[in-house]
């Protein structure tokens, strides 16, 4: 399919290739290394997984199949998403593996939006094939990217310009109560020295200006949109609730905290 091309005004600054997800120069592929090297149970996770997706007839690896990377390098994208009510024009959307649904369940919806490309993780017990067919039929180009779900916060914080690691201090409060409290309380305290955005459970935003949400933790693509909101919003730091779910979920992977 032809190339898509970034949108203008908004979000244009920071379209990026997805050669550049996967570079060696790239936050994602450095940051992944170091992750597998260091917990050697995930790396055999990967490689037992990589077997079975070959005996599924696709062909998976730490990093998307080289052959069909390069067939749309050229391919641009201004944002990312894993939530199909969340989509806009030009962004890759990320169809993940759920725990109850599959991300290519929605993909119709998905499509409406004309989304620049669709990542989708590859599982043994779901067939893809309707969904991508679809994509295809759109002329959406589709990418197989093994363990997606855990990789989405790298790919997240790549895409929306890394905050946490440009400028912004991102301050994180994880416990099983009070983090509402101590997170409002940091976010009042740091607000008059430069500016703070807040985000967990009464919204985000900054205190007493605050968007309601549906989560304490957004998913790992909405929070690096967020904290690359408040980075262009001129302000320094963030002050974020962790629930225990959003760290088991690989939600604030990506995210440098302070």
């Amino acid at each position: 399919p032809p190339a898509r091309q970034c949108p203008s005004g908004q979000g244009a600054d920071r379209c990026r290739h997805l050669d550049g997800l996967w570079s060696q120069q790239s936050v994602n592929a450095m940051s992944l290394s170091t992750l597998f090297a260091k917990r050697s149970g995930w790396e055999q996770a990967a490689v037992g997984y990589g077997r079975t997706a070959a005996r599924a007839g696709w062909v998976e690896a730490e990093s998307p199949d080289p052959a069909a990377l390069a067939a749309i390098a050229s391919v641009r994208l201004s944002g990312l998403s894993a939530n199909s009510r969340d989509m806009q024009p030009g962004w890759a959307f990320a169809a993940c593996a759920g725990e109850r649904f599959h991300g290519l369940a929605f993909i119709n919806e998905v499509l409406e939006q004309r989304p620049s490309v669709v990542l989708w993780e590859p599982i043994e017990r779901y067939d893809p094939a309707p969904a991508l067919e679809r994509c295809r039929s759109r002329g959406v180009p589709v990418l197989a990217v093994a363990l997606l779900r855990k990789r989405l916060g790298r790919l997240a914080a790549r895409v929306w310009g890394d905050p946490s690691r440009s400028g912004l201090r991102v301050y994180g409060v994880t416990g099983t109560d009070g983090k509402t409290s101590v997170s409002q309380f940091l976010a009042q305290a740091l607000d008059p020295i430069g500016g703070c955005g807040v985000i967990g459970t009464l919204g985000h935003g900054r205190v007493g200006q605050l968007e309601a949400q549906d989560h304490t933790t957004p998913d790992a693509p909405r929070v690096q949109q967020l904290l690359a909101g408040f980075l262009e919003a001129g302000l320094n730091s963030a002050a974020m609730e962790v629930s225990s779910h959003a760290l088991s979920q690989n939600r604030v992977d990506g995210v440098r905290f302070h």
